[in-house]
């Protein structure tokens, strides 16, 4: 006797409905995933403005010491983005260091006047607050600007934005100690110290 096996021809592949159902998870996923993103994105892109921003100032802290001059920071809204730059003060010929006001002499760019080093964050993706000048001294002491102990700067989201994050960094006179927070009115503006 014979057994003949026979297997039904059945093709492989998804039903229109399934294919429907797919479509329609990965839409509702889509809908409700894709402003989180957009949130957590802004998160990130404003930290790292932050972080590059708060290094930057540290570096010019160190400079100073390591020049014996004072180097000096400036804020200044550039077209359409926040340039942060820095000089040092020229102590050729023997010319003293400003001590508290920093202007006046002759100032270099940072590393030098060919090269330039800058932050810069566009106006589009962040708002930077705060003193439009700066200045660390040959014994780690700052100045600059008589109305703002300790100066404040803060990076937050831009104006129209739905996330309220900001993130703050203090530089204390005349000691140049540093603190930084982070706060949400989304967390009733309580400030997370970092």
């Amino acid at each position: 006797m014979r057994f003949a096996v026979f297997f039904s021809q059945r093709q492989e592949g998804l039903t229109l409905l399934e294919l429907l159902v797919v479509v329609a998870i990965i839409a509702i996923i889509g809908f409700f995933g894709f402003p989180a993103m957009d949130g957590w994105q802004t998160q990130r892109k404003l930290a790292s403005y932050f972080e590059e921003l708060g290094g930057f100032i540290r570096i010019m802290k160190s400079e100073a010491e390591a020049r014996s001059t004072t180097v000096r920071v400036t804020f200044a809204a550039v077209g359409n983005e926040w340039t942060v730059s820095a000089f040092y003060f020229d102590i050729g010929g023997g010319a003293a260091p400003p001590s508290t006001d920093c202007v006046g002499g002759t100032w270099i760019a940072y590393p030098d006047n060919v090269n330039p080093r800058t932050v810069v964050i566009p106006v589009a993706q962040a708002t930077l607050i705060g003193p439009n000048r700066l200045c660390f001294h040959r014994d780690s002491s700052s100045s600059g600007n008589p109305n703002a102990t300790p100066y404040t700067y803060i990076i937050q989201s831009p104006a129209g934005s739905p996330n309220d994050i900001r993130y703050r960094l203090q530089i204390n006179q005349p000691t140049s100690f540093m603190t930084r927070a982070k706060w949400s009115t989304q967390a009733g503006n309580v400030y997370i110290d970092m």
